[in-house]
């Protein structure tokens, strides 16, 4: 990929962090969205399914990350994670 990506070190909560936020700050937002818009929680509810779907990739690398040592850095070359201990 013309060489887009450069190798970035970050803390492990860092990117527990990164990784969880596109959940956590539309899916949140939808199931209270439905609760209170009754009339499209249908709709609501598809878009949770496709946010939740599109971030399976991000659910596996935090089962990755999440058995790695408490104090490492991981870091990220665009094509994939290595754990620094």
């Amino acid at each position: 990929m013309l060489g887009i990506f450069s190798r970035i070190k970050m803390s492990k909560n860092a990117l527990l962090f990164t990784l969880l936020a596109p959940t956590l700050f539309i899916t949140v937002p939808l199931i209270i969205a439905s609760y209170f818009h009754t009339g499209y929680f249908t709709y609501y509810i598809i878009l949770i399914v496709i946010n939740i779907g599109l971030s399976y990739s991000d659910f596996v690398c935090i089962h990755k990350i999440h058995q790695a040592p408490k104090k490492c850095i991981i870091e990220n070359d665009g094509a994939s994670y290595d754990i620094l201990v």
